[in-house]
This record gives structure tokens, C-alpha cells and sequence, in this order.
């Protein structure tokens, strides 16, 4: 019966088989994630405004660029370790191997090439703000601004956010239906984006404009709809990268042609 079942699903689903994470087993992981992410940046946040403080205080880097350095420090070791946490995790609990998640389907140029243009041009109104930066930054501001946002923003954060939401979260929630699968991925997404908790618990504040609400949800619509039916993580992950990367990228490029 269990074989019949597995293949069943398998045939009813692009995805692997294995994915076949229970529906409370992935909320639950989802949400003790989304906790420990947070616990995460509460515990780095003190040290690493001492460590700015420290070295500004010293003269050793000037106000803006010690600003830059700890913000941008800060954001790159919380991406590789909620990376590293996701994998852990992931694999321990929910019982899917990562590796078969991302190599699951083969990926071609001409989907890669699609999914990609369309995160671009999700990003490309907000990036019309970036387009024009400060020149007065020195290069070194801006090359490390672009450097880490590669790194962190088109690669860390979208595997781990894939794997996490499209990856474990989407499939278990697909048990209750489809409809609640798209419902509540996009209402995860949305809050996980939402800039100020306190804001948004004790004054209703979600703390985002009308167009990045807008943005975040068909985000989180196209993404689940990629790996809903091709099954494969890394459109997503390209998709998302994609988007993610467009406006530092417009920046940088505005930078260098003015």
C-alpha cells in the first residue's frame, strides 16, 4: 500500500518523491526556522554595533563606511548561517536531501533564460531609485555594496528561502489543497518580509509601501508556480536571484557610466 501511495504521488507530482513532508511537520519546521532566523539577528545585532562602535570610535573607519562594513558583515554571516541552518535542518527533520531537491530535473538555458527576464523586469520599477546613486561614494563603498549583494542576495538568500518555502513549506501544504498551498506560501512570504514586527503587532504597521506588498506576493505566486510545475528548486532560486539582483546591479551600473 505504501508503494502504491509513493507512486501515486510521484506520478501526480514533477517534484521528487521524497519530498513527501507531513503537513504539520512542515508548518511547524517552517515556523521554529523563521524563529531561530530572528533569535539569530537579535544575538548578532549587539555585537556587531559594538564592533562599529569600536573601530569608529578609534578613527579607524569613518562614519558612513563603518556603517556600510557592519551592515553589510552583518547581513552576509546571517544568509550563511540561516544557510547552514536550513540544510540541518531540512534534511534532520523533514527528511529531504537537499541535493536531490536542487538536481532533481535538469535545468535548460532557454527556462533559466526565462524565469530570470521575468525576476528582472518584477524589479526593474523599484530599481528606477537605484539607478542614479551618490557619486561622491568612493568606489571601494560601492564595489563592496555590489559584491556582497551578489553573493548574499543572488545566491545565499534565494537558495535558502527556496528550499525552505518552496522547497518543504509549499509541498506539505499542498495535503490541504492547492489553494491553501498558494494562500498561505504567499502570506509566509509577505510576513517574512515585513520590516518591523513590533510595528506591525502593537500598531498594525505592516511597514511596506503598496508596490512592494504588491511585488512580494506575486513573487511568492510565480515562484510556487515554477516548482509546482516543473519541479525544479533552481528556476526558482534563478528567479528569485534574478529579481534580487537587478537593482544593486542597476546601481553599480550607474555608478560606473556617470
Amino acid at each position: 500500500m505504501d508503494e502504491l501511495n509513493c507512486q501515486k504521488r510521484s506520478n501526480s507530482t514533477p517534484w521528487p518523491s521524497e519530498v513527501d513532508v507531513g503537513f504539520c511537520r512542515g508548518v511547524i519546521l517552517t515556523i521554529v526556522l523563521f524563529f531561530i532566523f530572528h533569535l539569530l539577528y537579535a544575538i548578532m545585532d549587539s555585537p556587531m554595533r559594538m564592533i562599529y562602535s569600536f573601530f569608529h570610535k578609534r578613527g579607524i573607519t569613518d562614519y558612513k563606511f563603518g556603517k556600510i562594513l557592519t551592515l553589510h558583515t552583518q547581513a552576509f554571516i546571517l544568509d550563511s548561517l540561516k544557510l547552514a541552518i536550513t540544510f540541518v535542518m531540512v534534511q534532520k527533520f523533514a527528511g529531504i536531501r537537499i541535493r536531490t531537491l536542487l538536481s532533481h530535473s535538469s535545468t535548460s538555458l532557454v527556462q533559466s533564460s526565462k524565469w530570470a527576464f521575468i525576476g528582472i523586469c518584477l524589479s526593474l520599477p523599484s530599481s528606477v531609485n537605484w539607478w542614479r546613486g551618490n557619486y561622491e561614494d568612493p568606489f571601494m563603498y560601492v564595489w563592496m555594496g555590489t559584491a556582497v549583494s551578489f553573493v548574499g542576495g543572488g545566491l545565499l538568500a534565494p537558495v535558502q528561502e527556496e528550499i525552505v518555502h518552496r522547497g518543504m513549506f509549499f509541498p506539505a501544504l499542498l495535503k490541504k489543497g492547492r489553494i491553501s498551498a498558494y494562500f498561505f506560501t504567499v502570506l509566509w512570504f509577505v510576513f517574512g518580509h515585513v520590516p518591523s514586527y513590533s510595528e506591525l503587532f502593537f500598531h498594525g504597521n505592516i511597514g511596506l509601501n503598496l508596490h512592494n506588498f504588491i511585488v512580494f506576493i506575486l513573487i511568492a505566486i510565480i515562484a510556487a508556480h515554477i516548482y509546482e510545475s516543473t519541479g525544479n528548486l533552481i528556476l526558482c532560486i534563478i528567479f528569485h536571484g534574478a529579481y534580487n539582483l537587478t537593482p544593486p546591479v542597476n546601481a553599480f551600473l550607474s555608478y560606473v557610466i556617470g
